[in-house]
């Protein structure tokens, strides 16, 4: 029997599934964001709220973002003259910022009408991707394309997308989200979910990026410590912390970690050019701090071109100011508090946070998808006390 509650719940699955494959869009538009625009019209007209900040955060968090960064538009270009950026990006900025809020405010509202089970919705969204990119990832082994649409950037398997980067931040986070879901499953499903650990760990070995490669190996360097913690009594846990503590120092001043670290990066940086983004980002902080210079891109490197910060923080201060990023902040905090009770929970998360060090993810939608799927499916299994690993 169709109902509303299941159209919307496909809906959600089917435009999570495709809004990474950014071929398949028109700008900032695409077949995802349609599927989430038609969302709209089944349930925002039920829209009633009493407590929003609890109940909504990461509508919260944009409405709040777009409302200061587009102050900060106004701000810098009508009072002080201090224009930045172009109307294109800063329209472009906008649009994917408009269209994230409309997904969280959407998944949000079902949610808090319980017209979704976040773990069915995650479940279903991870099987559904699972079956297409292993599909897909076999195919690269056999032809570089399909339909004309590339399947690999250069060595790298990513599937329908203009650059690497745009397919493994998304990527990086499944091996960990299976094993998870393999957890709390039994029977077919967790063999289902177990091939598919396999399968998407491989797809991550042929990602040669530096954020990448530490999140592999900083996501299953800390499994088998997850395990260790779980079933450690609280003074052995205790202990078991300082001496890695110990060790840690003991370690950065025998091998000099942070000489090694910028020795690192300027390698990696070999034209300078990430050093002065960065650079000039600090300067148009320190210029509009409170409430930023709004949406698009700010840093001019040549006459009327103008970049991204390509760091997400950095993006956020430039925007929004100081006040955004205490926003942001806060936002991450209530993610960190939803893991503290199994850190097992935190090891999806760990690739996004660190691709938003290296990089922009504040206007990626697939990003958004994951982090809001994964946050809803653990407070759902933690208030529900069904979770395999409690």
């Amino acid at each position: 029997m169709i109902t509303v509650n299941g159209i919307i719940k496909y809906l959600f699955v089917l435009g999570a599934v495709v809004v990474p494959f950014t071929l398949l869009r028109f700008s900032f538009f695409g077949l995802g964001e349609l599927f989430f625009v038609t969302i709209a019209f089944f349930t925002i007209y039920k829209f009633c709220i009493k407590d929003f900040l609890n109940n909504f955060p990461f509508t919260s968090f944009w409405i709040f973002f777009i409302g200061v960064s587009s102050i900060g538009i106004l701000v810098n270009l009508i009072v002080l003259s201090n224009s930045t950026s172009t109307p294109q990006q800063i329209s472009f900025d906008l649009a994917s910022y408009l269209f994230i809020l409309l997904f969280c405010f959407l998944y949000e509202l079902n949610i808090f009408q319980e017209r979704l089970n976040p773990k069915e919705v995650l479940e279903k969204f991870m099987i559904i991707s699972g079956f297409i990119y292993t599909g897909l990832f076999l195919l690269s082994f056999i032809t570089n394309n399909i339909f004309g649409l590339p399947l690999k950037y250069h060595s790298n398997f990513a599937p329908l997308v203009e650059n690497v980067h745009q397919s493994s931040m998304v990527l990086l986070t499944f091996p960990t989200i299976f094993l998870i879901l393999a957890i709390e499953n039994n029977g077919k499903k967790r063999a289902l979910f177990s091939i598919f650990i396999l399968t998407t760990f491989l797809m991550t070995l042929t990602l040669t990026s530096t954020k990448a490669i530490l999140s592999v190996f900083l996501s299953i360097s800390l499994i088998p410590l997850v395990f260790l913690f779980k079933k450690t009594s609280l003074l052995a846990l205790s202990t078991y912390i300082y001496f890695i503590f110990i060790c840690f120092l003991i370690f950065i001043y025998a091998f000099d970690i942070v000489g090694l670290a910028y020795e690192s990066f300027e390698s990696a940086d070999k034209t300078g050019s990430r050093n002065s983004i960065y650079s000039i980002s600090l300067g148009l902080i320190s210029e509009s701090p409170i409430i930023g210079r709004g949406p698009g891109a700010h840093i001019e490197r040549y006459f009327g071109l103008f970049w991204d910060s390509h760091q997400t923080y950095l993006t956020i201060l430039i925007q929004g100011g100081i006040i955004s990023f205490l926003a942001f902040m806060a936002l991450i905090w209530k993610i960190f508090k939803k893991t503290r009770e199994n850190f097992i929970y935190l090891l999806p998360f760990l690739p996004i946070f660190i691709y938003s060090a290296g990089g922009d993810i504040l206007r990626r939608l697939p990003v958004w998808v994951i982090v809001i799927f994964l946050f809803y499916f653990l407070d759902h299994v933690s208030k529900n006390k069904e979770s395999n690993i409690y």
